[in-house]
């Protein structure tokens, strides 16, 4: 490499690193010399003058095919959200313009979010500034977090559990989950402490649909102790299982968040068949917040700083 060639590499950072962030998502440099509009040998030739300036190698090259080393996992990790901050600024700017003229605040949640959580915080931004908009989907958890890394929400409210937390997301806790069992006040099972899971096989376990369940190993667990459904809505919320426990028609289980003063239910816990589960808000990472978009995070989260105060992308 002439001594022009090196300082034009060495100088053009930027382009280094978008190099080596393509090559390793999509596994070649002809793919990621594709996606970038320039030559596969401008490609390799950035890796290399990256490699040469951190003094590492970054991926292993064995009969044409690349796959990171142990240290390029640990820079592409450190770059992925930054390339994807920079690669999204036009989308993200106008976007923010929009919101800021707009107050547009976009939310994904899971029914016991939507329906026991966001409305307090709602109420109070109502009252705040009672213009904004609040544009709420009720989305499973990957459809949001696809949603969430393509720009088209600012929020996913749901329960997370530490390895399922994506790297280009921060994560912030709101609330405890105890999973508990559902029972009508003078149900059998009522005044009991501790309930085995063997004892709730003897009742109809009413259920809503399986993908809308967040609770860890919940279906292998049920069918394991042969715990019987009669009763199985396929697109439900946690509502309508209240209301057939009420009638009688059998138990559920739910988180504790779910169960209110005035339901006039009884919930025993299970904590020792399914963990707890933390409810929270998670951003993605280099995320720019409109005014109402950051108020709304701090009374959520209960921070009286901006998001990056006091994220947790990992749980303990």
């Amino acid at each position: 490499m002439s001594l022009n060639q090196s300082f034009y590499y060495k100088k053009n950072r930027l382009q280094q690193l978008k190099c080596f962030y393509y090559t390793a998502l999509l596994g070649q440099p002809t793919k990621a010399a594709s996606t970038l509009g320039i030559t596969q040998s401008a490609v390799s030739m950035q890796v290399k003058s990256l490699e040469s300036d951190l003094k590492t190698l970054l991926f292993h090259r064995k009969q044409k095919k690349l796959s990171l080393t142990y240290k390029g996992k640990i820079f592409y990790d450190i770059i992925t959200p930054h390339i994807q901050a920079i690669e999204s600024v036009i989308d993200i700017f106008n976007k923010q313009v929009e919101y800021n003229e707009n107050n547009v605040i976009n939310i994904a949640a899971n029914h016991v979010s939507i329906s026991y959580i966001l409305p307090e915080y709602l109420c109070k931004m109502q009252s705040y500034n009672n213009n904004i908009k609040f544009k709420i989907k009720n989305l499973a958890w990957q459809e949001g977090i696809q949603a969430l890394l393509e720009n088209k929400l600012e929020f996913i409210i749901y329960p997370c559990q530490a390895n399922k937390i994506p790297s280009e997301c921060d994560f912030y806790p709101i609330r405890m989950s105890q999973p508990i069992l559902l029972l009508e006040a003078n149900h059998p099972l009522a005044k009991r402490k501790d309930i085995s899971l063997s004892e709730i096989s003897n009742y109809n376990l009413i259920r809503i649909d399986k993908e809308l369940i967040t609770l860890p190993a919940f279906e292998e667990i049920i069918n394991a102790h042969n715990l019987k459904t009669n009763t199985e809505f396929e697109n439900a919320d946690w509502e309508i299982l209240k209301k057939f426990v009420k009638a009688k028609i059998g138990v559920a289980i739910i988180s504790n968040i779910c169960l209110e003063k005035d339901d006039n239910l009884i919930g025993i816990p299970l904590t020792q068949y399914f963990p707890e589960m933390i409810y929270g808000i998670l951003i993605k990472k280099g995320t720019q917040l409109s005014q109402c978009q950051n108020y709304f995070f701090n009374l959520i989260t209960g921070n009286d700083n901006a998001p990056d105060s006091k994220k947790i992308s990992t749980l303990m």
